[in-house]
């Protein structure tokens, strides 16, 4: 299992890099353009998400449903942790290229796109829970690689932090961390914080 591991984990840093790489190159989550692939929906099983067919489609986590899709095979998973307000169709150009080399999901958190509302309130620790549950529901394997934008960057600490043994790897792309979130405020005019 260690020596297992240990390749696990020497593949996720190659993916973590090949992942940042095509970030910084543009391939960034806010092209808006669409996706064609073939996909699965209707009755959600684990089996069905983890199997490497094309998923898109609702599962059901914590008495809501979170829209999941999923692109590619190849381990470990890249799970994309969006950034405040954004859907899956912000990450229609990036995540099918992902999907060329690994397995590729994104999902929209509780009351966002197609996903039903959650447990208030919202906080971090609340949708790591949620994204440990989608993770297991869906089936995916673990260690994921765990790639977040903007506010998700606080969601994927929270996640790293829950459940590390489920992380191989983190990226960040312009992320709101937790010092980030804590700081910010220091440095707003009064107009700016009302």
């Amino acid at each position: 299992r260690q020596l297992q591991h240990g390749r696990t984990m020497t593949k996720a840093r190659r993916v973590v890099a090949v992942v940042a790489v095509l970030v910084v190159a543009g391939c960034g989550g806010d092209d808006g353009g669409s996706a064609t692939s073939d996909t699965t929906t209707g009755e959600v099983t684990g089996t069905t998400i983890a199997a490497g067919a094309d998923f898109d489609g609702l599962v059901p986590v914590g008495g809501h449903d979170v829209h999941l899709v999923c692109q590619g095979v190849g381990s470990p998973t890249v799970m994309i942790e969006m950034g405040a307000g954004q859907t899956v169709s912000n990450w229609n150009g990036t995540q099918p290229v992902l999907a060329e080399a690994q397995r590729t999901c994104v999902y929209e958190r509780a009351g966002t796109g197609e996903s039903g509302p959650g447990e208030e309130p919202r906080t971090a620790p609340v949708i790591a829970d949620e994204l440990h549950e989608l993770i297991e529901t869906a089936g995916l394997e673990t260690p994921i690689v765990l790639l977040s934008h903007s506010l998700g960057g606080m969601d994927a600490q929270a996640f790293a932090q829950q459940y590390p043994d489920d992380v191989a790897g983190l990226v960040f792309v312009e992320p709101r961390t937790a010092a980030y979130q804590l700081g910010y405020r220091d440095n707003l005019t009064e107009d700016e914080r009302a």
